[in-house]
Formats: C-alpha cells, structure tokens, sequence
C-alpha cells in the first residue's frame, strides 16, 4: 500500500469517525437528561407466582425500617390448574431481606366448607413499632383483618387469628382499606350494605389498641340511590389529626359515576360533609380510581382517571380539601383504566408517582419503543401543578393495579398482575441520586400472640368462620434477576445500533482498499 493510499484510507476512517461521533452525541445527550429521582439499574420483570392455572393477583408491597420488603397477595392453591372456579382461595406472602426472597408461604385459606372462597383486595400497612395489620375481602363479601411482627411475618403462628370486621360489607373491588395514624390509631374505612333494598353507605371504625378492638361503624356519606354503591375505598392520615378517605360512586353499568373526598380534623372521630370532586358526564367514560398525596401544609393531588376516555386527571385542593380546582389532563399522552396511580416518597422526600398506561393514539411520535405500548410509567412532582415528563419502568408489559414499595430511601419494587395469565409480576430499581435512609433492625420484637377464639369475636360484627391459618414455614431462594442497568428507551435504539455502525465502518474500509489493491 502505497502512502497516498495510506492517506486517503486515513482521510476516510477520520471521517466515518466524526460522523460516528456526531451520531453518539445525541445519546450522550439523552445519558444527561437523566435527572435526580429518575428509576435506573431496574431488573427485568419477572414472574414471580409461577402458578400456571391457579389464579395469582392483587399484590401488596410494603416496606419496614429494617430493610425487609413485605410482599403479600392472593392466589389459587386448591383444585386442578384452570378449574373452572379459579378465584384466589389464600392469601399469600414472601420477603426480600436485601439479597434474596424468601419462598413463598400460604398464610390464610379460606374455609373448605363455603363454595365460593374468594379472597381479593389485599391492603396493608405497617405501624411505628413494625407491626403489619392486614385487611382482605373474603368469601360472601366478608371482611377479615390481622396482623402480625414484621420480623415474624413469614411465620403463620406469629398471626393474630383473623378478626371478622365486618358481615355488611359491600364486597365491590377494593371497597376497604387500612391506615396507621401515629401513635396508636388504626383507621379503616369500608363500603357498607346492610341490607340489598338499602342505600349503601361509606363508613369508617378505628382501633386505639393494635386492632384487638374495634369502634362501631361511623357513617361518612349515603348513597343515594338504591341502585349504586362505594368501590375503591381509600384512607389516608397526614398528622397530627387529619384523616382523609376517597372513594367511587358506581352504577349498574359497572362504571365510575362519581368520585369523592371527606375528611376528619380529629382523628376519625367526626367527619365533615363530603365533597364530590368530580361527576361523570353525559357519555363521558366515568370517574374511578381515586388517589390521594398530601403536597403540603393544607396542600392536596387527588389523581384520578376519566373523563371522555380514560384520562389521567389532577386536580388541587390548598385549603386541606375544603374546595379543589378544576381537573387537568396530567401525562397528557398517556390513556387507560388499569387501577390506581400510586405515590410514594423517596430519601429526598421527593414525590414519585407510578402508574399502568398505554399510548394515546395520535401520540407515537412519544413512544420509544415504536408500538402500541402499554407499562407501568414514572413520574415526580416538580411544584405547582408541574410532574416531569413520565419514563416507563423497565420493558413495556400488559400489567394492572400496580403496588410499590421504597426500601432504604433510594430503591423501589412494584408488583402487579396482568390479566392475560393472572400471573403476579415484580420489578426491582434505584432511585437516581438520591440518599439512602439508615436500616435499623427490630430490638424490641413481642413475643408471639395467643390465639383464642375470644379474639376472632372482638370485631365490629359476630364472626362466620375465620380465614385458617396454614402451618407451611419459609425458606430461601433467589430470582435470576438481571443487576445490570437498564437503558432508557432511547438509549437503547442508539447503543444497539453503534456496533453495527463499527461494523459497516470496517468492512467498507476493507472493502475500498481491495478494491484498490485490484485496480
């Protein structure tokens, strides 16, 4: 090869490198816009319930200061794979204690003699001394509660035997749910049908003493039609005294007619007048889904879904929900009914919001991965009524009613299940730049409960039979999950396609200069 060849065979990679360059500076220009609080190194998704033909679903995260993720939820364990009756009939549990998760363990069956033994709508929480008080809808629209240590929660004797909460529950979707007020106050509200030619109401009840008893139901609001009920019942706490419960007025038709807020200013005690905070319309979709964060001093979000179609709406409330502005289309690009958004706080107290949406159509010049793409999508709180633009988590999935937890401040797990093989699925990121809040073991661990059939009686009504707890005992194991970071969407188009881009560069060069050579 001669040295004019040489040149000319340097002219031209020189070149192909400057393009090379140009073309990766967009991607280095993407790395940059990762900001603080973003989701990054996420696993894979991943199966997690392995129970082919056994229902798997309504999952619950929860988080202790130990460091223990709580993953509970409700599957089929009785009968042959895809029966016919394959309602969830256990509640089941597992743990991640920083390197591993612990083999799944049946805590609660529902009793053999009732044909339909249904468990659904799993709600939790965890109070300041670690322990976990759980609360499902049963069988016949029955209403169970226990609790039990966080350090011990893998064990099904360290479980309180399940209270009956309640024979008058409405049993529609999620139409119960639990609260912890600091220092001793559990709060529950419920959707309540005493009799089927009675208006449903919306109550609430309240224990002061670990949940060993329960006030009378307190009434909130009165259907007012005999036709319509309460379904996704939530309550929320900001201290000291302030209790918040939202909730869906449905129809016959199935769908959100309205939605509501109420609060208490001392503690579940009274309750003010609810207020609607939004109504379907016309032919409008509905109005469902109701979630709650408290932004500040008097400051409220409720976000919720409907409208048209199944938009994500905001809407703001700056005198502690006395009065709420009007709803804003938030995620703007995002579309569909698939369950709550949730929110949780990280290390930084920033406010991060999850949820499962696919692309508006008309919108696919934003969808990175070029397809009608459905997934659970991540958002932060930027002030006023400003959230960052949303990101997806990990690969597109058809996943529903996703559940998160924050471990340490600065990593997160969602759980969630998908209808297409009622499957349980679980995520495992980390929370860019963001500080990591302390472990601190459990040192003052109660010694286990004494289970009598007194204490099964101490709910508000006269217990059916109660939830069997199972003897089975946990072990460990660990998922092949993937540790490697996950790219963005962009990032990943652009890294896959530059070892291509190395390979046309060498194989035009050898090209060029045998061509050369032949002359």
């Amino acid at each position: 090869m001669n040295g004019r060849t040489i040149h000319k065979l340097k002219t031209f990679l020189g070149a192909a490198i400057i393009c090379l360059v140009c073309f990766i500076m967009p991607m280095n220009t993407i790395l940059a816009q990762e900001k603080p609080g973003d989701a990054v190194n996420c696993g894979r998704a991943f199966n997690f319930s392995k129970s082919p033909g056994h229902s798997s679903v309504d999952p619950l995260l929860l988080a202790d200061s130990s460091g223990t993720v709580h993953l509970f939820w409700a599957e089929r364990i009785t009968g042959p794979p895809n029966d016919v009756i394959n309602t969830p009939d256990a509640v089941l549990y597992a743990a991640w204690n920083g390197e591993s998760w612990s083999l799944p363990v049946d805590l609660f069956l529902s009793p053999k003699e009732l044909y339909n033994r249904r468990i659904n709508a799993l709600r939790g929480v965890i109070d300041d001394e670690g322990n976990i008080h759980l609360t499902w809808i049963g069988p016949d629209n029955t209403f169970f509660y226990s609790s039990a240590h966080a350090s011990r929660a893998s064990q099904s004797n360290a479980w309180r035997t399940p209270v009956y909460i309640a024979a008058d529950q409405s049993g529609a979707q999620y139409s119960a749910n639990i609260n912890f007020m600091p220092p001793n106050t559990l709060h529950i509200a419920y959707g309540r049908e005493l009799d089927e030619n009675d208006n449903q109401t919306v109550v609430h009840i309240r224990s002061t003493d670990g949940g060993l008893t329960w006030s009378a139901p307190k009434t909130i609001y009165i259907v007012p039609y005999v036709d319509r009920g309460a379904s996704n019942v939530r309550v929320w706490v900001n201290s000291p005294d302030k209790v918040y419960v939202t909730w869906t007025e449905w129809d016959t038709s199935g769908n959100g007619q309205a939605i509501f807020f109420a609060r208490s200013l001392d503690n579940g005690l009274t309750w003010e007048k609810p207020v609607m905070l939004a109504e379907r319309r016309g032919i409008e979709y509905e109005r469902d889904w109701v979630t709650l964060a408290v932004l500040g001093e008097d400051e409220l979000v409720a976000f919720w879904e409907g409208g048209y179609r199944a938009y994500r709406q905001a809407q703001y409330s700056y005198d502690g929900g006395v009065t709420w502005g009007l709803p804003i289309d938030t995620l703007d690009w995002l579309i569909a009914d698939n369950g709550f958004a949730e929110f949780v706080r990280d290390g930084a107290d920033r406010l991060h919001l999850f949820v499962f949406q696919r692309i508006r159509e008309g919108n696919e010049d934003r969808n990175p991965f070029g397809r009608d793409t459905n997934g659970l999508w991540h958002s932060i709180w930027e002030g006023e009524t400003q959230w960052r633009e949303p990101h997806i988590v990990g690969e597109p999935n058809d996943g529903n009613f996703v559940t998160v937890a924050v471990r340490g401040g600065n990593e997160f797990f969602a759980a969630w299940f998908t209808y297409l093989d009622l499957e349980l699925y679980l995520i495992q990121c980390q929370f860019k730049d963001t500080p990591a809040i302390p472990l601190q073991p459990w040192t003052n661990v109660p010694p286990l409960p004494v289970n009598t059939s007194a204490e099964a009686e101490a709910g508000a009504d006269q217990p059916l039979p109660t939830a069997v707890p199972t003897a089975a005992a946990a072990s460990s194991f660990t998922f092949p999950t993937a540790t490697a970071p996950t790219p963005s969407p962009g990032n990943t188009i652009l890294i896959g396609v530059i070892p291509t881009l190395f390979i046309i560069l060498i194989v035009t060069a050898v090209g060029w200069q045998r061509r050369r050579h032949s002359r």
